[in-house]
C-alpha cells in the first residue's frame, strides 16, 4: 500500500468543500443570527403553533414552541463556532470579526429564547407572553 501524499489529499476534496470555508460559514451564521435575534421566519418556533390543531394554544404547546425556537436559534451559534474553528492566521480580519459576531448573536438568541420560555412556563397567565 502506497503512503498518501499531499497531491492525493487535494484530489479527495468534494465539490462542496468551498462552502465550508470560514468566509461562507461566518456570513451565513451572521445572517441567520440576525434572523434568530429578530424572530423572523421558521427560526422563531412558530411552526409548532401553526401545526397545532387547537384554536387557542395551550401553555405546554407554547413552551414547546419556545424550546423549538431556542434549538433553531442554536444553528447560527454552531455555524459561527465552526467558522471560528476553521480560521487561519492569514484570513482577513473581517472574516474573524464576522465569525465571532455570529457566535455572539447566536448565543444571545439562544439565551433570549430560553429566558422567554422560563418566563412563559412560570407565568400564571401565559397569554401575555405570546411568542
Amino acid at each position: 500500500m502506497e503512503p498518501l501524499t499531499d497531491d492525493d489529499l487535494d484530489e479527495q476534496e468534494s465539490r462542496l468543500s468551498g462552502y465550508r470555508t470560514p468566509e461562507v460559514l461566518g456570513l451565513a451564521a451572521f445572517a441567520l443570527g440576525l434572523v434568530a435575534v429578530l424572530g423572523f421566519g421558521l427560526l422563531s418556533g412558530q411552526v409548532v403553533l401553526a401545526l397545532a390543531e387547537q384554536p387557542g394554544p395551550s401553555q405546554t404547546l407554547q413552551v414547546l414552541a419556545g424550546l423549538t425556537g431556542a434549538a433553531l436559534a442554536a444553528i447560527p451559534l454552531l455555524l459561527g463556532l465552526e467558522a471560528t474553528r476553521l480560521l487561519l492566521d492569514d484570513d482577513p480580519l473581517w472574516v474573524s470579526a464576522v465569525s465571532r459576531g455570529a457566535v455572539v448573536l447566536g448565543a444571545v438568541a439562544v439565551l433570549l429564547r430560553l429566558g422567554h420560555v422560563v418566563i412563559q412556563a412560570l407565568a400564571e397567565s401565559p397569554s401575555f407572553y405570546g411568542l
